[in-house]
């Protein structure tokens, strides 16, 4: 395994053992890519149980999908990360959970609302994408049209799938994807009281995220 690639298989092995650890993605289900310098792409393997993986199992990629470095065949839904990173200049991570909430309230079809802090945080409210064939350049290219369209969305679901996160990071986009699997617990576990789960106003919304900016540009 060459060296010159040792920092970016560490940074995507961290973040899938981080989401392995919180229950964000199961066996080898999910997926986590990381983009490096000069267009080089780190993304987890196919079919390798998280509870096995390894920094050197990490495959690196140039931004056609040509494999640069690794023994292993990347995941099978690299088309969708490269089309999202492609789309996305700024984003340096992309998590793919199979997280049960998420996936749970991706089969309903129904967008999750502002509920909580945690879906306020990643731009709730969360959609859901129209169904498209996994593994496919389609799901990456429907994904981002819509995360285009709203610059403060963080995380979606995709219809029938699982989760999807971004982040400038990929730290951040681990947070945003726990972020997104808990405010779909919140508002599944609302639902199920038989009450109707009080949703924030606009405006009420835009006080958060004001009130969070202010925190994050103090000093």
């Amino acid at each position: 395994m060459a060296v010159r690639y040792r920092e970016l298989r560490q940074q995507v092995y961290a973040a899938a053992i981080a989401l392995f650890r919180d229950g964000l993605v199961r066996q080898s289900s999910g997926n986590v890519s990381v983009r490096g310098s000069e267009d080089v792409i780190g993304i987890t393997p196919a079919s390798l149980p998280y509870d096995r993986l390894r920094p050197e199992a990490i495959v690196i990629l140039d931004a056609r999908g040509q494999v640069l470095d690794g023994s292993l065949a990347p995941s099978s839904e690299t088309p969708m990360h490269l089309a999202i990173l492609e789309a996305l200049p700024s984003i340096g991570g992309v998590v793919h959970t199979h997280s049960i909430f998420a996936m749970a309230m991706a089969a309903t079809a129904q967008e999750l609302p502002a509920v909580c802090l945690e879906l306020v945080a990643i731009g709730a409210p969360v959609p859901v994408t129209e169904f498209v064939c996994p593994g496919t350049v389609a799901a990456g290219e429907v994904a981002a049209e819509v995360l285009r369209s709203r610059p403060a969305l963080r995380a979606l679901l995709l219809r029938s799938h699982g989760g999807l996160a971004i982040g400038a990071t990929v730290e951040e986009a681990c947070q945003n994807a726990l972020a997104l699997e808990t405010g779909a617990q919140v508002y599944h576990r609302a639902l199920e009281t038989g009450m109707r789960p009080h949703v924030l106003t606009d405006e009420q919304v835009a006080k958060i995220r004001e009130v969070y900016r202010r925190g994050q540009n103090s000093t």
